[in-house]
């Protein structure tokens, strides 16, 4: 008798136990519900998703919740992340490989994240045709303007490539939600797509201000011996170091105003959304001149979603409502 009344009772706590997780699974995307709220995302980029000596931006949003609060509201986010990035990359090859392609249209996500264009502008060739000294022009104004040492004219040209990119991508992206609207009309589970969307949103984030100097005394053992911890130093070392920091500023200053113009154009405004990530980190969380460290990366990856949340918040009234629900993420 009690070896039935044991064996009701486990089966009684296993058919609550599949009840309960099919409850779950069943909201498992619906931002909202007031328990998990989980948004899929697809990614593709350079090494700040795919750097090997610490947690990158795709480790650092896939392995926890994100708690933001706004208008009084406490948003708690759970990210299903792919990732197409590899250390490396320009975002000209990104296009036309186009390797995120099939990963959009196999996940279908709530959202794209784009981070790439730093490889762009910090190649080797790229940087010795913007940055010299043009002593024509220091001699008409002062010789520590900017003028002294970045030909804008090249620059502004190399930024105009990685927008036109930019924009095949979130063109792309469009096409792929046309050809897929009945499915999400169709899918219950993913609520977390406002029906206002016309597009799979792209989020892009301009860089931090780069970490130019000398000695790069964090950068990873291993690093140091099989690739290397300077980009950008190599081709200013000429130059005082304030200089060096003047024109590390205003390459990520001119990158950044690029892609909030893209965000604002009128042809854009709701399909690119623009993140700014200066002035995010400190000198001590970056592993060398252009990659933070897991802390550094930790950082971004907060201001990252607080901007995403905040966005739809603002843009299609998001109620991500507050859950105690916990996994194994932190």
């Amino acid at each position: 008798m009690k070896g039935k009344i044991k064996l009701t009772a486990f089966l009684s706590f296993i058919i609550l136990v599949l009840v309960f997780n099919c409850a779950s699974a069943s909201k498992q995307g619906n931002i909202g519900n007031g328990e998990k709220n989980t948004v899929s995302v697809v990614m593709e980029g350079d090494s700040w998703l795919d750097y090997p000596f610490a947690k990158d931006l795709h480790d650092t949003i896939k392995e926890k919740y994100f708690k933001t609060e706004i208008d009084n509201k406490q948003y708690i986010v759970d990210y299903n992340v792919v990732s197409a990035g590899h250390a490396g990359d320009e975002l000209l090859k990104m296009v036309i490989e186009f390797e995120f392609i099939k990963l959009v249209n196999k996940k279908i996500p709530d959202l794209f994240l784009l981070s790439g264009g730093g490889n762009d502008l910090l190649n080797k060739a790229v940087l010795s045709s913007i940055i010299k000294t043009n002593t024509n022009i220091c001699e008409q104004k002062d010789k520590t303007h900017i003028d002294c040492f970045v030909n804008q004219k090249k620059l502004e040209r190399r930024i105009e490539i990685i927008i036109a990119g930019i924009k095949i991508i979130a063109n792309e992206l469009q096409d792929i939600f046309e050809e897929n609207k009945a499915k999400f009309e169709q899918d219950s589970t993913k609520l977390s797509i406002p029906r206002e969307f016309k597009t799979i949103p792209l989020f892009v984030h301009g860089y931090d201000y780069i970490n130019v100097k000398k000695e790069q005394e964090n950068c990873p053992f291993l690093q140091r011996i099989f690739f290397r911890c300077q980009w950008l130093y190599p081709v200013v070392k000429d130059f005082d170091p304030e200089i060096q920091r003047k024109i590390a500023k205003h390459l990520i200053d001119e990158f950044n105003k690029a892609l909030k113009k893209l965000s604002e154009d009128q042809a854009f405004k709701d399909k690119v959304f623009y993140i700014d990530l200066r002035e995010t980190l400190g000198n001590e969380i970056w592993s060398d001149e252009i990659h933070p460290s897991t802390k550094g990366f930790q950082a971004l990856s907060n201001k990252i979603n607080a901007n995403v949340i905040e966005t739809l918040h603002k843009k299609w009234e998001f109620n991500i409502k507050t859950s105690s629900q916990k996994t194994g993420k932190k």
